[in-house]
């Protein structure tokens, strides 16, 4: 590609937490294509690995940390500007689900996909934020069209994922003086590896509903972070862009 293409990233360096597998997978990878340095994190190092072997023609604009964010979020920060020298981009896409009606679930699940979806973003944002600061980055929360329609998943999960849009307008008025911008992708139903072992029958079930009649890919959502943290959207904060066929119309 030419080095004038809209949305190149050269020179930005960005850490996609959930990054080797799914959503974040797509992100971190379109992202190298466009010219980043892209730090991955994720709790599972064989999907590291395999990532890593996914783009061998990346492997100098590559790093990887193994950590969950529920706990590690200040030393995956602090590893991740090791590795490149700073971080323009952050992508806050890790996230959990139990998955359990709210009267089966206990105190101890819900405060575990609290930890992992919102509390986490918050010690990420806060401990990447010097960095973010110096370079005029972006913050970029993958959030979910639970959020708003409210029938999917557990109730832990949707109203994390209402908090998150909730936290990121804050910070697009908190940073603004900054220059570092907040934004937030809310994907309906994507096809990811967290679908491999549903029944046929779900997904006959769904697709009637989505307006433009297929499920999303994960490089639908990627193409929309694409814009969002390239320097194109200088001017947007504050944003929910929904990515879900048209499903939830909100």
């Amino acid at each position: 590609m030419a080095a004038n293409r809209l949305f190149n990233l050269d020179g930005e360096s960005a850490l996609v937490t959930g990054g080797s597998t799914g959503i974040g997978a797509a992100i971190s990878r379109l992202f190298l294509q466009m010219g980043a340095r892209v730090t991955i994190a994720s709790r599972r190092e064989s999907k590291l690995e395999a990532f890593r072997d996914s783009v061998p023609q990346h492997a100098l604009s590559l790093h990887s940390i193994p950590g969950d964010v529920a706990v590690d979020s200040e030393r995956i920060v602090a590893t991740a500007v090791a590795a490149m020298g700073s971080i323009s981009i952050l992508v806050n896409n890790a996230s959990t689900s139990v998955g359990k009606p709210m009267r089966d679930m206990t105190g101890a699940e819900w405060q575990t996909v609290y930890t992992t979806n919102l509390e986490a973003a918050f010690r990420l944002c806060q401990s990447a934020l010097p960095s973010l600061e110096a370079n005029r980055g972006c913050i970029l929360h993958i959030s979910s069209a639970s959020a708003v329609a409210g029938d999917y998943d557990d109730a832990a999960y949707v109203s994390s994922k209402s908090g998150l849009e909730g936290f990121s307008r804050h910070l697009a008025v908190e940073l603004a003086a900054d220059g570092v911008r907040s934004n937030v992708i809310r994907p309906g139903l994507i096809n990811t590896e967290a679908f491999a072992d549903y029944p046929d029958e779900f997904f006959e079930s769904q697709i009637p509903l989505i307006p433009l009649g297929r499920l999303g890919s994960p490089e639908d959502v990627a193409y929309a972070a694409l814009y969002l943290c390239s320097r194109e959207a200088a001017f947007v904060t504050g944003a929910v862009l929904t990515v879900d066929g048209g499903e939830t119309r909100i």
